[in-house]
């Protein structure tokens, strides 16, 4: 009469460990997958992370017809910080950019680094005058912790409003990207903006 019992009490132990095991496995990759999306210096979203939400949220503009604004920066003279001062003055420099980007913005924008000196913002359901606003209100909060940490560096921002859904991320990208490019080949410290979909194209110091 006792085999019985002891069987079914196997049984539920079995049960009991392999629920266990199963749950911590999923933490497990959950935890990593998490981690695989953040950027290992900053904490914020890396590429692909960002890559990710583009996806999705070029997705939601051409389902809710809303625009989409996304910006590019890179850090002007960056190279001269870890030149002069070390690589782990630049990685304070970085982390602190990327704070500040976090505290200037939405909960609901995205905020990444993109790798290197370079960041990207994607701000859902942003107009264009809307984000000129943002956009201005983010480099004077950059330009304020350089000036405080006295680091000889400045931004230069690419950002594109997208009034219809860009085809897909590499064009939502390479948009942005292309006018930062211009920013720095045009004296560095500069806004480069323009809309899709609109004759707007407009150049802010």
């Amino acid at each position: 009469p006792v085999i019985p019992y002891v069987n079914e009490r196997f049984r539920l132990s079995v049960f009991i460990i392999s629920i266990i095991m199963l749950s911590t496995l999923k933490r497990v990759l959950e935890r990593e997958k998490t981690s695989a999306r953040k950027d290992f210096l900053t904490g914020i979203a890396n590429r692909q992370a960002f890559i990710e939400y583009a996806e999705v949220e070029i997705k939601r503009c051409l389902r809710y017809k809303s625009p989409l604004t996304i910006a590019y920066i890179d850090c002007d003279n960056f190279k001269s910080i870890n030149d002069s001062l070390g690589h782990q003055e630049g990685d304070e420099l970085l982390v602190s950019v990327a704070d500040t980007l976090q505290k200037s913005l939405r909960t609901t924008d995205i905020v990444s680094r993109l790798g290197g000196d370079e960041f990207a913002l994607l701000l859902p359901d942003t107009k264009y005058e809307s984000s000129q606003r943002v956009i201005r209100k983010i480099q004077k909060n950059l330009l304020d912790i350089m000036q405080k940490n006295r680091w000889p560096v400045t931004f230069s921002f690419g950002m594109v409003t997208f009034n219809r859904p860009p085809v897909d991320v590499d064009e939502l990208i390479n948009k942005a990207d292309a006018l930062m490019y211009a920013a720095k080949q045009n004296g560095k410290n500069m806004i480069r903006q323009d809309v899709v979909d609109k004759e707007t194209s407009t150049t802010a110091r």
